[in-house]
């Protein structure tokens, strides 16, 4: 007779970086996963300029996109990526529909290697219990 061993669920969500130079068909490819997966997406996109424009092109989702405008998130924005992620996270949290993954679609001027050294930090990575899932920290 064996014994299974039952795993926890993990609390973190898998997070996709898209990148590329203006025009190379980012929001096309973000849209392109969208319409062919039956999975909950969540989306990030980032605007280098004020008036967001990618963001009203993605397709199929009501709440699940936060568009970030306030710049590069390479550069000045990491702190609102870390805010866009914990609130996609905890408001699937409320919404009893986590996304069960995030694309995150830089600007076409972004450096990916910042945003992956955001995405890669510690407390982001190991929410405490009771906090909601992908929230540094546990609490807010």
């Amino acid at each position: 007779m064996t014994r299974q061993r039952t795993t926890p669920p993990d609390p973190r969500i898998p997070v996709t970086v898209i990148g590329g130079f203006l025009g190379a068909g980012k929001t096309t490819l973000v849209n392109h996963v969208l319409r062919h997966t039956d999975k909950h997406v969540g989306v990030i996109v980032n605007e280098f300029g004020k008036l967001g424009v990618d963001g009203s092109l993605i397709e199929t989702l009501e709440d699940d996109v936060a568009e970030l405008t306030a710049g590069c998130l390479c550069c000045t924005g990491r702190e609102d990526l870390i805010h866009a992620l914990v609130k996609l996270a905890y408001r699937g949290e409320q919404q009893g529909r986590v996304p069960d993954h995030i694309l995150i679609e830089l600007s076409g001027v972004a450096d990916p290697v910042p945003v992956l050294h955001t995405l890669l930090e510690p407390d982001l990575k190991q929410p405490e219990a009771g906090g909601a899932a992908g929230q540094p920290g546990g609490g807010g």
